[in-house]
Order: C-alpha cells, then structure tokens, then sequence
C-alpha cells in the first residue's frame, strides 16, 4: 500500500497492551535505536521487544 521510498516514513506499532505509557516507551525506543534520518522512505515496525526497519530499495 505504501511502496518503500516513496513517503516520509511509515511507523507501525504493535504494542499490546497499547496505553498511552506503552506508546510512549516504544517512541523512546525508536529515538535512541534510530537516527531521524533512517526513518525517511523506510517502514518501521516497533513492538513490545524489538524494532525492525525495513529500508526502502537503493537508488539506482
């Protein structure tokens, strides 16, 4: 639906139980996991114990 590379960032949080501190912690997470500047055309998918990235394709 939204093709790498082709937006800002997508960010995705499966966090369970999701509550306003649980979100938050996620968000912390992600600031000290990843600079701002590998958010940009990638997918970011956080959940309650890991952060994966999914990088947009390189330029050819």
């Amino acid at each position: 639906m939204f093709p790498l590379g082709e937006h800002h960032g997508i960010i995705r949080l499966r966090i369970w139980p999701t509550t306003t501190e649980a979100t938050q912690e996620a968000f912390i997470r992600l600031r000290e996991a990843l600079p701002f500047a590998d958010w940009r055309g990638n997918l970011i998918i956080i959940d309650n114990q890991q952060i994966r990235l999914r990088r947009k394709p390189p330029a050819h």
